[in-house]
């Protein structure tokens, strides 16, 4: 994997690894990574597993208009992969991916791993710490 981006209600990051198998910031620019949460977020796309196909014409209470999260990969060969996760059915999620036709439900902890803000991916020490902290 080569870089990833994502966004979740507003908030995007986007990363790229470095020399050592380390991940750096790209956006927003100087933003200290947590390296376990990074290589995390990476290794969640690339285990990626839908629960079901969707059958039929896609719902228009899918959510994909106005998508809950959006990450993108770009991948050492060929065109990025786009995850855009929809809204909730139950305990699943529509979801569909840029590289196929079919629209998808995915159980609700993996959709969650998605859903990171760049404070999210802060190793642990720096969240929390205001003008006081």
């Amino acid at each position: 994997m080569i870089r990833a981006a994502q966004s979740w209600r507003g908030a995007a990051c986007e990363a790229e690894p470095a020399p050592g198998d380390a991940w750096k910031a790209i956006e927003p620019a100087g933003l200290e990574l947590s390296q376990p949460k990074a290589k995390g977020l990476a290794g969640a796309m690339r285990n990626l597993r839908g629960a079901a196909v969707v059958p039929g014409p896609v719902p228009a209470d899918a959510g994909l208009a106005k998508p809950t999260a959006v990450a993108t990969f770009k991948v050492k060969s060929g065109p990025p992969v786009t995850l855009t996760i929809g809204a909730k059915k139950d305990a699943q999620w529509y979801v569909r991916s840029s590289r196929r036709p079919e629209l998808f439900l995915m159980n609700d902890y993996l959709a969650r791993r998605f859903f990171k803000k760049p404070d999210d991916l802060k190793p642990d020490s720096d969240k929390g710490k205001g003008a006081g902290g």
